[in-house]
């Protein structure tokens, strides 16, 4: 059986994006991360996944600076990197999305 997931957060986090103006001075976001994934159910567990698994990867960022973990640290390369870290933890999947929400205008999604 296939199950669909979905688990939102709000983390802060800094960053700055030294040759992009509206983003080239270190400030802080506050970002809503919303994180679905569709996998066959574990047969031993009956779940497609642990949420405290999904929390792991979520708040290796919190509160961080992402410059200090991504070379550009665009919200699109905080979006892959934690859609890479979901993927990391699943046995089986068949989408993993992730969605962030920079500013009440401004969102993200990577589809993997």
């Amino acid at each position: 059986m296939r199950a669909e997931i979905e688990k939102s957060y709000r983390i802060a986090c800094l960053h700055e994006i030294p040759h992009y103006p509206p983003c080239s001075k270190e400030h802080t976001h506050e970002y809503e991360i919303t994180v679905n994934v569709h996998a066959w159910v574990i047969e031993e567990t009956g779940m497609v996944m642990d949420y405290n698994k999904m929390d792991e990867v979520i708040n290796k960022y919190a509160n961080k600076n992402l410059n200090d973990i991504f070379s550009i640290p665009s919200v699109e390369n905080f979006a892959l990197a934690i859609a890479d870290g979901i993927i990391a933890k699943l046995k089986h999947y068949s989408r993993v999305s992730v969605t962030i929400c920079e500013s009440e205008n401004t969102k993200v999604t990577i589809v993997r």
